[in-house]
């Protein structure tokens, strides 16, 4: 149930964030296609991994749209996904204050 919730979220998240048929990644500045990779659950990354933070699952700002492959450098080796890893202090630091929700 969970995981269909999410992917809703994930399309919600899309379709805000689209702007002519296109998302940009957020690591890469590459243009993602709607048709391509709107409905790709690898485009969608949790800067704060759901393993250790499950509160944050379903949290917008937790969640950015990446290619497949930033997203498959960013949980390898952080440091071969500079956007995310820089992201990820930020949201760090939010929810050390309790300052991270939508």
């Amino acid at each position: 149930m969970k995981s269909k919730i999410r992917h809703e979220l994930f399309l919600e998240i899309w379709d805000e964030r689209e702007t002519n048929g296109y998302v940009t990644c957020f690591e890469t500045g590459k243009k993602l296609k709607r048709e391509i990779y709107r409905m790709n659950s690898a485009c969608y990354s949790h800067i704060l991994p759901k393993s250790k933070y499950p509160e944050y699952d379903l949290v917008k700002m937790n969640i950015e749209i990446v290619h497949p492959d930033a997203h498959g450098n960013y949980e390898n080796n952080c440091e071969k996904a500079p956007n995310q890893c820089n992201r990820k202090k930020e949201l760090l630091a939010m929810h050390y204050l309790g300052n991270l929700k939508d």
